[in-house]
């Protein structure tokens, strides 16, 4: 019963720091306004498409929402913003230090 009351514990110490995480992710800012944002994920099938059909299908999907109105600008990305995929490097600063920098291929 000890060791059941002990890890209940645990278990809730754990939630409650989860939860001041997302709290302080929501109040970050990123750099732009996420209510102006709109993010998507689009997985066309290798099975169904070449990579040409894939390339002349995102490009005719970008230049089609940048028609749309009130749109500003519209662009695609391997990975997203935010996301938990992507590729590193090792990179070296000006100063000389190096650092480890997380990439992501865009459109311009």
């Amino acid at each position: 019963m000890v060791s059941q009351v002990a890890l209940s514990l645990l278990l809730l110490i754990v939630a409650g720091l989860f939860l001041r995480t997302l709290t302080t992710l929501r109040a970050t800012d990123y750099g732009y306004r996420p209510d102006k944002v709109l993010l998507f994920t689009m997985k066309p099938q290798v099975e169904l498409y070449s990579p040409q059909q894939i390339r002349n299908m995102t490009a005719e999907l970008v230049r089609r929402i940048a028609l749309l109105p009130g749109v500003r600008s519209a662009g695609i990305a391997e990975d997203g913003p935010l996301s938990s995929r992507g590729g590193s490097s090792m990179i070296r600063l000006p100063n000389g230090e190096r650092v480890r920098a997380i990439s992501d291929e865009v459109s311009p």
